[in-house]
């Protein structure tokens, strides 16, 4: 069994995946989503579906996820969310399922099929 101090000690240790971004002749690197995280894109979706505005979602979900080889955040997410969320629609939409499927929003793909739990990606429409 492990104990605590074990268990925080893998703090830090999010999975990461390289994304191929041919449209812009690159890849950028993702990360999971901490907890903390995930849980503030989730009370943003509820709130979002409260007022039935999606709008800058999946930039802000983007901005939390890239990073750089280092693991520091490519994106800070007050400064840059509104010009993420100008970029290439289909590009944003990569890299947001990228980011739900590696943080685990994404049971249908995650390996969890017939979980009902509405996921973030069938919030937006997105599947």
């Amino acid at each position: 069994m492990l104990s605590r101090e074990e268990i925080i000690a893998t703090a830090g240790h999010l999975k990461r995946r390289e994304v191929l971004v041919p449209e812009w002749n690159g890849s950028v690197l993702i990360r999971e989503l901490t907890g903390a995280e995930r849980d503030e894109v989730e009370s943003m979706m509820l709130r979002a579906q409260k007022t039935n505005d999606f709008k800058g979602v999946r930039a802000k979900v983007v901005c939390l996820s890239c990073i750089t080889e280092n693991g520091e955040r490519l994106f800070d997410i007050k400064n840059d969310a509104s010009i993420i969320s100008n970029l290439s629609a289909s590009v944003l939409e990569l890299l947001f399922k990228e980011a739900c499927t590696i943080s685990g929003m994404n049971p249908a793909e995650e390996g969890t099929e017939g979980n009902s739990q509405t996921t973030l990606t069938d919030m937006l429409g997105t599947k």
